[in-house]
């Protein structure tokens, strides 16, 4: 569930940590809640400050939340052998599943190749019926300290500048900020 504080950013009910799933690729791992939101992350590494630590300050801490609007069952599973996490949100209206990894690739597989250092896919596809789902992308830098400024990059998406780091925000449709970002 979403609600808002003071600061006009939504923000993600934090919920017991029994509710939370983990997503990792050996280097960085996020918890996720059963509601869709990334409520802990420390970006790039495990030992980097976090991004996203709602866990800790609901309202200042920072999420990335995909959550349908109507909710009435939630079910979550990993899919066999693997570290990637599915939930299903189920309402009278239609079903969607949110897919949520972080892929792991060997540096033998990397070097021929352009791929991101660190990446996190997070997939929701409709599977019945209609479901109308809320995204906020609420990411801090330093526990919750400081703000990001997130820019609006054209079809790379979002850019954001995280001390030294640079992290990008893209996605399948046209991305825009809204309220100031």
């Amino acid at each position: 569930m979403i609600d808002e504080n003071n600061s006009g950013f939504p923000q993600a009910n934090v919920a017991a940590i029994e509710d939370y799933g983990i997503i990792g690729d050996c280097r960085a791992a996020a918890l996720v809640s059963r509601s869709g939101s990334i409520d802990w992350l420390c970006w790039p590494r495990f030992d980097k400050s976090s991004i996203f630590a709602a866990l800790l300050d609901r309202d200042r801490g920072g999420h990335w939340s995909i959550t349908p609007v109507v909710l009435d069952r939630i079910e979550r599973q990993y899919l066999p052998d693997s570290n990637v996490l599915q939930t299903r949100f189920s309402s009278s209206t239609g079903t969607a599943v949110l897919t949520d990894l972080m892929p792991v690739a060997s540096e033998l597989f990397r070097q021929p190749m352009l791929l991101p250092d660190h990446e996190i896919i997070r997939r929701v596809e409709c599977t019945s019926g209609e479901v109308q789902i809320d995204i906020a992308f609420v990411p801090r830098s330093e526990y919750g300290l400081k703000p990001v400024q997130i820019r609006e990059a054209g079809e790379l998406g979002l850019r954001m500048e995280v001390g030294r780091g640079v992290y990008w925000l893209r996605a399948g449709v046209p991305l825009r900020l809204r309220d100031g970002g």
